[in-house]
């Protein structure tokens, strides 16, 4: 079922839901790129073969897809852990008074967890990196038929730029 307003609608497999915007370069959060297909009209060879490759890898290996998927999340959620225990370790400097820096047990115990768990994400975001070399090494094996797909496409745009006399 699917809410729609206040109505539930079953669900068909067949069903496609196309939106579109007049906003130029529309930004979206990674874990909303992940679920949607997003087709830019306005778009370069570079970002059409982008988004071929991603397609092809769909099709023909989609557990890469989706390990590359769920990398990008992981890396992206990590990096916000970072960015808060940093903000959490500043914040906790700022209240604190210059002269009880050392005595303030609470922002020693903050810096010491912050401090173990930077270590973690770090390592986190090490490996992530790692798995990610894997990944673009295997999606460069399809970058070909990408490429070719791109090729085809602003063929064709080329083509309809002929005038119908020749």
């Amino acid at each position: 079922m699917i809410n729609f307003g206040d109505k539930s609608i079953e669900y068909d497999s067949n069903f496609k839901f196309y939106l579109t915007t007049k906003i130029h370069n529309p930004h979206f959060l990674p874990e909303t790129c992940i679920k949607l297909t997003v087709i830019n009209f306005s778009i370069t060879f570079e970002g059409l073969s982008d988004q071929m490759l991603v397609d092809v890898i769909k099709n023909e290996a989609p557990e890469i897809e989706e390990q590359r998927d769920s990398l990008v999340i992981r890396l992206a959620s990590s990096k916000n852990a970072l960015y808060k225990l940093q903000s959490q370790i500043l914040t906790e400097l700022a209240e604190s008074n210059a002269d009880t820096i050392l005595d303030n047990t609470v922002l020693i115990k903050t810096l010491e967890v912050c401090n173990k768990e930077s270590i973690l994400i770090g390592e986190s975001v090490a490996e992530a990196e790692q798995v990610e070399i894997t990944i673009n090494e295997t999606r460069d094996k399809y970058r070909v038929t990408a490429i070719r797909g791109s090729l085809i496409y602003f063929s064709i745009v080329e083509l309809s730029l002929i005038d119908p006399m020749y």
